[in-house]
């Protein structure tokens, strides 16, 4: 039996392409994820995927030892930096460097972070076209972009095998960055409106287990503010 390849209506295509070359500590114990950061480059920014919260505790004398590194929250949602990493972040995102260990701060800024460390990693229409091929393979073979990065993703996807069939949703930040080229090849806006489960910030109707009650981000009027302005 055959069965058509599926369509995922909600990825992250830009973002995914752009970590493709990117180390992933998911699913190691604390000794093989530590091995592996340590021997990370010392002279430039790497962005590592995988951390859990729930599955491993990295200490503040962890963090310390190692090169600069970005450990992304496997959600998106959060992150930890190595001492390295503050000092490469503090010029061209000072408050990020200095306030992301704040749930709230990095909820209500999330795209604006994953933006950041899209065009750190660099989309491009090879790695573009190899996600495609990855995903081809596990079933998926059209997609849409919930998060398009900004107008360089935008002409990286144009460019790449996905071409114009793939829809892309924007931050109304990122939209209001581009040309009208750019803003034309917008299919809608996506906003986060809540956290996520993994780093207890999902808005939900009852408290956590471990404390915390979420976060919601905006109400029914601040959302039509947000939406009457677009």
């Amino acid at each position: 039996i055959e069965l058509p390849l599926l369509r995922d209506h909600h990825s992250h295509i830009s973002l995914y392409a752009a970590f493709g070359d990117c180390p992933s500590i998911l699913g190691l114990a604390q000794d093989e994820a530590l091995s592996l950061l340590r021997v990370l480059p010392q002279d430039r920014l790497s962005i590592v995927l995988g951390w859990s919260s729930a599955r491993l505790s990295l200490s503040p004398g962890d963090l310390a030892t190692l090169p600069p590194v970005v450990l992304l929250n496997e959600s998106l949602h959060g992150m930890l930096l190595s001492e390295g990493a503050k000092q490469r972040l503090r010029q061209p995102a000072p408050e990020l460097a200095e306030r992301h260990a704040q749930p709230q701060w990095c909820e209500r800024h999330l795209a604006e972070v994953l933006s950041l460390y899209g065009r750190l990693a660099a989309a491009s229409a090879e790695k573009l076209g190899a996600l495609a091929e990855q995903l081809a393979a596990a079933g998926v073979g059209a997609a849409e972009d919930m998060l398009v990065l900004d107008e360089r993703s935008l002409n990286a996807i144009r460019c790449s095998s996905w071409g114009k069939d793939l829809p892309c949703w924007a931050d109304p930040g990122a939209f209001r960055g581009m040309g009208p080229q750019g803003r034309a090849a917008v299919t809608g806006f996506k906003l986060f409106l809540d956290g996520a489960l993994a780093m207890r910030t999902a808005a939900l109707s009852r408290p956590y287990l471990q404390g915390g009650d979420g976060l919601l981000l905006y109400g029914d009027g601040a959302l039509q503010e947000q939406l009457a302005g677009l």
